[in-house]
């Protein structure tokens, strides 16, 4: 009989249900009656035969009163056909309107509304209304879900509590999103919790007959409306038709992936053939594309290039497009010989999108590219590239013209000239700091030059100076940092290292006067004033005093040496009560 009914044959159902209470004669068998009356009827009301719907009502009242409560709540969607949609909720809007009465308009609401962008601008409701207000977020994820891919935000609905009477549409919709995700088991839990009186459990049968279209797997003999293409209204199955039915051309295009995962030349040039067909026929705008994708497939697979051409009947468009697809095709093999190849169809890529107008040959995109290429040359093992250089300078010599795209160098200066921000400019010192010499070195004051307000560059520099022990340069690096960030916590101390290093320095080449001036200097920070760094400062001006002569100076110092070092010594030994205890 839920078969019967699926597919719309109220008639028969009710002559089955009518034979099983003769024979029966139970409660249960009446009830059953009952329910297939009550389809019948919302049938009636759904296609407007109001009157016919109503006689109904009343008949089954008489004839079966421990029913008239269930069936008294089908009098008023009944009286609602009769009635616009502003008529059925204009009392909803009175705050005053009796609990039974709402309860009764919102069965109905629940049951039989199905137009959501109509209730949404319903006028009778004020604007703020908790129904429109549900409404209109439940067409706009509706709209949504059956338009695109949509996220789970999009599909939290807050304004849509559980005890709204459109809240079965929040399931649907969810539903349909598990649908084209292909999540099944998500998508049944949706389903299963839609109130099956409700208006959107109608779309219930056609979404698990797609669903069991898609898995070939037999339907649960146990849910309702689970009778695949057997129980399905006219309606149902036409819209399953039109969503589950898979075109012809993806039908091709599946069979070609088959074909190329197979390895089976003959059956991958068969496959072509057929899918090119079918895009002529089916859609003849997207033929192109198609042999683009085709061609860069079948480059990768290394197929014959003109048995690919023949059973694509023609070669396809090298433009742009094709470049970045090839590209891209050959990267993702992360084979080194394809690797390079890969460099040199970005190249070409960018020369291309350059003409065609993709973006301008000096922009950020174009730098864009410069650095994907540099990162790709960077996974070639070193020997390798050295050779292709090597021969690239050769070839340069001989025909005039070099290969800019193999040396990474190159690639990354263009990239930080044309968008010069900080991500670039790292990139291109970590791959120079790997390099011999000092391009790191050239790397950073280059960046410094572009953007004097980047710390990065300016403490690499700092930090190479100190090793090459220029303190001054080091200094005035530090001073510069100091003017850009002076609250980055490494820079007082590094000023207090490098000073000490200033002072040794000087001492090492027996400049006496600027050491005492840097030895002032170090002592007047206030991190000399911190630990043992008085007593390092007092050792160091007995050092200068002794290189001078100035032995009553250098005795003070060593003094104030001896004090502060004992001092400290004494400070850290414990004291005889400590000992004991």
């Amino acid at each position: 009989m839920r078969q019967l009914i699926a597919r719309g044959e109220y008639r028969a159902a009710l002559d089955r249900a009518k034979e099983i209470h003769k024979s029966a004669r139970t409660a249960a068998s009446e009830a059953l009656l009952v329910d297939v009356y009550v389809e019948r009827i919302r049938a009636l009301i759904r296609r407007g035969l109001i009157v016919e719907a109503t006689a109904l009502i009343e008949f089954v009242r008489e004839r079966h009163r421990s029913s008239r409560r269930r069936l008294d709540a089908l009098i008023a969607p009944a009286a609602s056909g009769q009635r616009s949609l502003e008529e059925l909720v204009r009392p909803l809007a009175d705050p005053a309107l009796s609990i039974d009465d709402r309860t009764t308009i919102e069965r109905t609401v629940r049951q039989d509304v199905w137009d959501l962008a109509a209730l949404a601008a319903c006028e009778a409701l004020p604007a703020g209304h908790d129904l429109r207000t549900c409404a209109t977020a439940l067409h706009r994820a509706f709209v949504a879900v059956t338009s695109g891919p949509v996220t789970d935000e999009e599909l939290e609905l807050p304004e849509v509590s559980r005890r709204s009477p459109l809240a079965p549409w929040k399931l649907l919709i969810r539903a349909i999103a598990h649908f084209y995700r292909a999540d099944r088991e998500s998508c049944e839990r949706s389903l299963e919790a839609i109130d099956p009186e409700s208006a959107p459990a109608r779309l219930g049968p056609a979404l698990r007959a797609i669903l069991d279209d898609d898995t070939a797997a037999p339907p649960p003999p146990h849910r309702a409306g689970a009778a695949g293409a057997q129980g399905l209204s006219p309606a149902a199955a036409v819209l399953r038709a039109a969503v589950g039915r898979k075109p012809a051309l993806v039908r091709e295009l599946e069979a070609l992936d088959r074909a190329f995962a197979s390895g089976s030349r003959n059956g991958i040039l068969k496959a072509i053939r057929a899918a090119v067909e079918e895009c002529r026929r089916e859609s003849s705008g997207q033929l192109e594309a198609l042999k683009q994708h085709i061609s860069v497939r079948a480059a990768v697979a290394d197929l014959d290039v003109q048995r690919v051409m023949a059973a694509m009947g023609g070669p396809s468009r090298h433009d742009a497009t094709f470049n970045r697809l090839f590209a891209r095709g050959l990267e993702e093999t992360r084979d080194p010989e394809r690797l390079v190849l890969a460099c040199a169809m970005w190249d070409e890529f960018q020369r291309a999108a350059a003409q065609e107008g993709w973006f301008a040959d000096n922009s950020s995109e174009s730098a864009t590219v410069s650095l994907h290429i540099a990162e790709l040359l960077e996974q070639l093992p070193e020997s390798a590239l050295r050779d292709l250089q090597q021969s690239a300078r050769r070839d340069a010599k001989v025909g005039g013209s070099k290969i800019s795209f193999l040396f990474p160098g190159e690639l990354y200066q263009r990239a930080c000239v044309l968008d010069p921000h900080p991500e670039a400019f790292a990139r291109w010192m970590a791959w120079a700091a790997r390099q011999p010499g000092t391009r790191a070195d050239r790397v950073a004051k280059a960046w410094h030059k572009i953007r004097p307000q980047d710390v990065e560059p300016l403490l690499y520099l700092m930090d190479d100076a100190e090793a090459r022990g220029a303190f001054g340069d080091a200094l005035a690096y530090l001073t510069k940092v100091e003017r850009i960030d002076s609250l980055r916590p490494e820079v007082q101390r590094r000023r207090f290292r490098l000073l000490a290093g200033t002072v040794v320095d000087h001492l090492r080449r027996k400049k006496l006067a600027p050491t005492m001036e840097a030895v002032e200097r170090l002592a007047a920070l206030p991190q000399a004033q911190q630990g043992d760094r008085p007593a390092v400062v007092a050792a160091l001006r007995a050092v200068v005093n002794v290189l001078r002569g100035d032995a009553e100076s250098a005795n003070a110092c060593c003094a104030d040496v001896e004090r502060l070092v004992n001092g400290r010594a004494a400070a850290a030994m414990p004291t005889p009560t400590s000992s004991r205890r």
